[in-house]
């Protein structure tokens, strides 16, 4: 039912998108799949946990400052300040963090469930899935460039805070959505992209997060 699928330690391999859609046939279902483990996934385990909570607080951080910033020359009263500060609270906590949380757990299970597809294709059980978190580079950018900057419009045209914030963030969600479908449409070139790539340009992303 497959194609010439699979690369795991060479990316001039390809994997194919079809691949992930299709039926494991059944001599690859009865492969007993066994995960091994070791000291090592330890400290992969720490050093992951360690690097998305870093990437988390530092957004949090950075969200409520280029969130607050243009309002706070028209607010006088600390109680408005209370109140912004609250907002912003409710709008990184209850909405950002939590559906980033929804959004990891969803992908780190999905990216097992595929490590195991690839274990009974190839009925090994050396695989390991490539880590889900949050996208450094891209998180900054975003709040830099596109919330920061959606804030500062809003006060610039002498929205409330209310209104300004609000603003801010669904801008926010816009542009992350069309990143999302951006993203998904070059996901079905990425055969030909690997093919025709250097190796090297694909991990400069890996190698800019490491360093």
């Amino acid at each position: 039912l497959h194609s010439r699928c699979v690369a795991t330690r060479d990316l001039s391999e390809v994997i194919p998108l079809a691949y992930w859609l299709t039926v494991v046939p059944m001599s690859a279902k009865a492969f007993k799949v066994k995960i091994p483990f070791t000291r090592g996934d330890v400290d992969c385990g720490l050093t992951l946990f360690c690097q998305i909570s870093g990437t988390i607080l530092g957004v949090i951080t950075a969200l409520q400052t280029v969130l607050s910033s243009p309002f706070k020359g028209s607010i006088t009263e600390p109680a408005q300040l209370e109140e912004m500060n609250a907002l912003i609270n409710n709008i990184i906590y209850g909405k950002i963090v939590s559906g980033m949380c929804m959004t990891m757990t969803f992908g780190t299970f999905y990216y097992g469930y595929m490590a195991v597809r690839l274990m009974r294709q190839e009925r090994r059980n050396d695989v390991c899935c490539l880590p889900y978190g949050v996208n450094t580079p891209a998180a900054f950018a975003f709040v830099f460039n596109i919330v920061a900057k959606a804030a500062q419009t809003a006060a610039a045209k002498g929205m409330s805070y209310e209104d300004g914030i609000t603003y801010a963030w669904r801008v926010g969600c816009v542009a992350n959505l069309v990143a999302g479908i951006i993203a998904t449409l070059v996901g079905f070139a990425g055969p030909h992209i690997v093919k025709v790539a250097p190796k090297a340009s694909l991990l400069i992303a890996l190698a800019g997060i490491g360093f």
